[in-house]
């Protein structure tokens, strides 16, 4: 069955409410993404990060690199976007706070239109170990994501240190219409099949750790000013 073009709409509002006819319609999301790659398939906001982080369990652990496998179900409605990790389960609501602030404070919209992405599939603690090669190939897969769900806005965590942001700006360079003036680094794109632009956002912030006020603000603040003027 062919998607409503409302489902990818660049208003969230507009996106939202297709998104509850679909859920309401018992309609089922089939194509699968990356391993590491999950959340809303038609999000707004596509929330990116190195890797997954620890693994869960001793003897699960995923290597990363190359051979991803594509197992990942995307989902579509009112819950599909909320962040629930198993483990260090404080992390939830951090990463919920940073998504509802990208939504203007709209916690509904940042539950059903959010996506949580990784350059890299394999688990890492510490993910200042991740060979550059890892993040850099998996460039390729989160921008088959991203075409997949065409968000409004991509945010790259402020781990690693910063080079999820690096890795993937270079990637996405030859789409770039320029930039807004704000203090957080940041690009706008155009992707040729999508009928508005996106923002490409680096995040200050962390959410594994504390989340500041000031920081949550000036994420908020740039993409407030983006949408003005895009």
């Amino acid at each position: 069955m062919e998607l409503s073009e409302k489902l990818y709409d660049p208003d969230p509002r507009i996106r939202f409410e297709a998104s509850l006819d679909y859920y309401l319609n018992k309609q089922t999301f089939e194509r699968k993404w990356p391993r590491a790659c999950a959340g809303a398939a038609n999000a707004w906001l596509l929330m990116c990060g190195p890797s997954p982080g620890a693994a869960d369990v001793e003897n699960d652990v995923w290597q990363g690199g190359p051979n991803r496998p594509v197992d990942e179900q995307p989902s579509i409605g009112p819950f599909a976007g909320q962040i629930n990790f198993s483990t260090n389960r404080s992390r939830n609501e951090k990463f919920m706070t940073l998504a509802t602030e990208c939504f203007q404070g709209s916690r509904k919209y940042a539950a059903a239109l959010t996506a949580l992405v990784n350059l890299d599939w394999g688990h890492n603690a510490n993910s200042k170990i991740i060979p550059d090669d890892y993040l850099r190939l998996g460039c390729g897969f989160v921008f088959d994501v991203l075409r997949d769900c065409r968000p409004r806005v991509i945010l790259t965590m402020a781990n690693t240190p910063g080079r999820t942001w690096d890795h993937l700006r270079n990637h996405l360079s030859c789409y770039s219409t320029g930039l807004i003036q704000t203090k957080l680094e940041n690009m706008v794109v155009k992707f040729p099949e999508v009928s508005f632009c996106t923002l490409l956002l680096k995040s200050p912030i962390t959410p594994s750790y504390a989340v500041q006020k000031n920081r949550l603000d000036d994420v908020g603040n740039a993409i407030k000013l983006f949408l003005a003027h895009n």
